[in-house]
């Protein structure tokens, strides 16, 4: 099965510093070593927004190498995310980051925005 699994709110606390929700390490290996696919998805990995200003943005950068705020605070929250990722353990279990506007296809989102996911539940039906 092909699992998008949020970061923020999901497999972290919200909040800083960073920490990992309980269970949610152990879940995610056990997803793993069940062989489903796994994405995170994270508004950390996207830019917000289209359009002319991003457009805009991306012109100015490619013509005199400007990185507009947001999106070298973006940069900063991706990197965040991913160097937490590596520590804990977690990175490499991820078969893609989703980068783009919108949402990932899967077949199963792990997000906190209805509720913050039962990770001991979600282990034990891996």
């Amino acid at each position: 099965m092909k699992l998008a699994i949020d970061f923020d709110g999901t497999l972290v606390e919200h909040g800083s510093p960073l920490r990992l929700r309980v269970g949610a390490l152990e879940a995610i290996q056990a997803l793993k070593t069940a062989g489903h696919y796994l994405v995170l998805f994270s508004a950390r990995s996207t830019l917000d927004g289209a359009g002319p200003v991003l457009e805009d943005e991306a012109g100015r950068f490619w013509q005199y190498g400007e990185v507009p705020g947001r999106t070298s605070y973006q940069w900063q929250l991706s990197e965040e995310m991913r160097e937490f990722l590596k520590r804990v353990g977690l990175w490499q279990l991820f078969d893609d980051v989703w980068t783009s506007p919108g949402k990932p296809i899967v077949d199963r989102f792990i997000d906190d925005r209805a509720e913050p996911p039962d990770w001991a539940m979600l282990r034990q039906q891996a």
